[in-house]
């Protein structure tokens, strides 16, 4: 297979096969999407059948455990032999009835300023106002963008609109 490129009819001409490849890609992957779906609506009631079984057993498992806590004798796990059952006690959250920036405000008026985190952030698009050796003595280095090159191919010209049916 030739990747060399001499002339913009020859880019013009990988343009086009370009098209016809992420067609044929386009189409593979719609036929595989069927085959999948098709295939997950033939074990989809099995699978909600034992998914209810399942989530019935592990609330019952969760039930018994609630009601014989003392017998995990003080540690957060029961090993058994065909497997174990754990507990853990997440940590407390907070739900906040007003704004959290007028609960920080009394926070910081009380004095438990290390309840509340103030970010000073730089407004990067504000720094091409200043003068680049401003920049370099405050430590900031100007780097520039890079160059972006985008290849579509116009598939709709490339491949006929009846090919496209599946």
């Amino acid at each position: 297979m030739k990747n060399e490129i001499n002339s913009w009819e020859e880019v013009d001409q990988a343009l086009k096969k370009l098209g016809q490849l992420d067609f044929e890609i386009e189409q593979r992957e719609a036929r595989l999407t069927g085959i999948i779906q098709k295939a997950q609506e033939r074990y989809k009631p099995a699978i909600e059948k034992i998914s209810q079984e399942t989530e019935a057993l592990t609330q019952a498992i969760q039930e018994f455990a609630t009601k014989h806590k003392t017998d995990f004798d003080g540690k957060q796990t029961k090993i058994l032999n065909f497997g174990e059952v754990s507990f853990r006690l997440g940590k407390p959250s907070y739900e906040f009835l007003k704004s959290e920036e007028e609960i920080a405000d009394v926070l910081l008026r009380m004095g438990e300023n290390k309840c509340v985190k103030i970010e000073m952030k730089i407004i990067k698009n504000s720094l091409k106002n200043i003068a680049e050796s401003t920049l370099c003595r405050l430590g900031v280095k100007i780097v520039p963008g890079f160059l972006r090159w985008f290849i579509t191919p116009y598939v709709e010209k490339i491949v006929p609109i009846n090919e496209g049916k599946s």
